[in-house]
């Protein structure tokens, strides 16, 4: 929008004297979107196409790093079980039946039957705090690698070029 005033004069040779013209303009112009095809609403879905990949991609990454955290915890405390099962909890349990035996024959004392089976007992209950903790991470990988498996089954096409040709 516009405004503006103007003042012409004009001369005519030989004849008189002329007043002023003034005239007070008002201009006003709309845009008409004749030739711009959309063009805005086009980039617009361009860059929530793009956000939409960033974010996809920054999940999977995430994920990613889940499972792999996950995988790393249940590894170790596989090995700690395993460790439990094969040497730590016969060696206990092998430990206490000598020292009950022990104590059958007169050998040592109740005491010492009595520290043998605690310790046994805290192994045991150390390697079910153990299988507890795995059962869970076991349980929180299952779930990340079921989150993940779609995702990376079903890919979305990443090239940017494509968003118009729809």
């Amino acid at each position: 929008m516009s405004l503006g005033v103007q003042q012409n004069q004009r001369v005519i040779v030989g004849a008189p004297y002329q007043p002023v013209d003034k005239a007070l303009m008002l201009s006003l112009s709309i845009p008409l979107p004749l030739f711009n095809r959309n063009q805005g609403a086009i980039a617009a879905a361009a860059a929530d196409e793009e956000r939409a990949r960033e974010q996809l991609a920054a999940l999977r990454l995430k994920i990613e790093n889940e499972v792999a955290g996950e995988y790393v915890q249940v590894t170790r405390l596989l090995t700690a079980l395993n460790a439990y099962t094969q040497r730590t909890l016969p060696l206990s349990r092998s430990n206490a039946e000598l020292a009950r035996d022990a104590y059958r024959q007169g050998q040592v004392s109740i005491v010492e039957v009595i520290q043998a089976e605690r310790q046994e007992n805290e192994l045991n209950a150390s390697y079910t705090d153990a299988l507890g903790q795995y059962l869970q991470v076991l349980a929180a990988l299952n779930t990340a690698a079921a989150t993940w498996a779609p995702l990376m089954t079903h890919p979305v096409n990443s090239s940017a070029g494509q968003a118009g040709e729809h």
